[in-house]
């Protein structure tokens, strides 16, 4: 398997997750516990997307462990990846880089955005 990555000057292309507007300054716990205790994230369509594709959803440094995993569900859309609160709650409030991988045959990796977290545990 190859890797191709934005981030360390492959050519993959694909976007920055998105956020919902709602967490724009932050996840809080009041977002969570109305969203089902889990974080939406959008992964917007990307050039040659299939069904059966696995999508690795990260939070941290660009070698940081995916802590979700979502097999994409349709080939023609955008993909919803949800993060549970209990990953959220993991991490120190603060700003992280998000980011996901898609796997196939080659494995690309997205651009990063930023994730502010403002939960309950300050750690």
């Amino acid at each position: 398997m190859s890797t191709s990555s934005s981030t360390s000057g492959g050519t993959a292309d694909l976007a920055s997750p998105r956020l919902p507007q709602e967490v724009s300054n932050g996840v809080t716990d009041t977002f969570l516990q109305e969203n089902n205790d889990r974080l939406p994230v959008i992964i917007a369509r990307y050039q040659d997307q299939a069904v059966g594709q696995l999508i690795s959803l990260s939070v941290g440094g660009p070698n940081a462990k995916p802590i979700v995993f979502y097999t994409v569900p349709d080939a023609a859309s955008d993909t919803t990846v949800y993060v549970p609160g209990a990953e959220l709650r993991a991490l120190a409030n603060g700003i992280h880089l998000l980011f996901y991988t898609v796997t196939t045959y080659q494995e690309m990796k997205s651009k990063g955005a930023f994730l502010r977290l403002k939960l309950g545990n300050g750690a």
